[in-house]
């Protein structure tokens, strides 16, 4: 799968998660479904910050000063 198409399924992934959370009737329910849609932002991030190029001036050289 390449890279914007991973993107585009978990930037989708973060919005059914939260909806599907909003509706769950427990609080566990509701943390799980969060978690997941958590991961999936995390996910975003790890896509962009891979393909992200470093910007001169700012000190972000490094993709580890992304986190």
């Amino acid at each position: 799968m390449n890279a914007c198409a991973h993107l585009r399924r978990a930037s989708q992934a973060i919005a059914l998660n939260i909806a599907a959370g909003n509706g769950k009737a427990t609080s566990g329910d509701r943390r799980r479904s969060f978690e997941i849609a958590r991961g999936s932002a995390l996910g975003c991030r790890n896509v962009l910050s891979f393909d992200a190029k470093p910007i001169p001036g700012l000190g972000l050289h490094h993709r580890t000063h992304w986190g």
